[in-house]
């Protein structure tokens, strides 16, 4: 209701943004170019936490994409498959790192990669960009 008593009729449009730092989905894709676009919004998320966290794990991205370790595992897999990440440890020890494809260019482009910097949280919403970017 308003205000005046009356009823209200039309409809609200609510816009989704992500919650990634802008300046990182910026630096993905200017280092990887053609290849950012065939990145899904899972691989994103997984290649932007790797590189504010300086790491990833499979349960870390559980936590962020609310999927089952397969579906994780899958997805961490296909990211070491293209050259982006790679990994180190066996089994549930496995931690996954940005490949040296990224290696020199991310400080340079963004001038951070803390973990403990809030305005540059994976869940800050302060930088964030309009998920119409990120493909499903």
């Amino acid at each position: 209701m308003i205000s005046d008593g009356t009823r209200w009729k039309g409809n609200l449009i609510l816009r989704t943004l992500s919650l990634l730092p802008q300046e990182s989905v910026e630096m993905l894709r200017g280092i990887l170019r053609d290849t950012f676009a065939q990145l899904n919004r899972d691989e994103v998320m997984a290649l932007v936490t790797a590189h504010l966290e300086e790491q990833i794990t499979n349960s870390r991205l559980q936590i962020l994409l609310e999927k089952n370790p397969s579906e994780i595992g899958k997805i961490l897999a296909i990211l070491v498959d293209k050259g982006l990440l790679v990994s180190d440890g066996k089994r549930r020890g496995m931690k996954y790192f940005l490949s040296d494809i990224f290696r020199g260019n991310d400080t340079q482009i963004l001038g951070f990669n803390s973990v403990n910097n809030d305005s540059n949280s994976v869940n800050s919403e302060g930088n964030s960009v309009n998920s119409g970017e990120l493909r499903e």
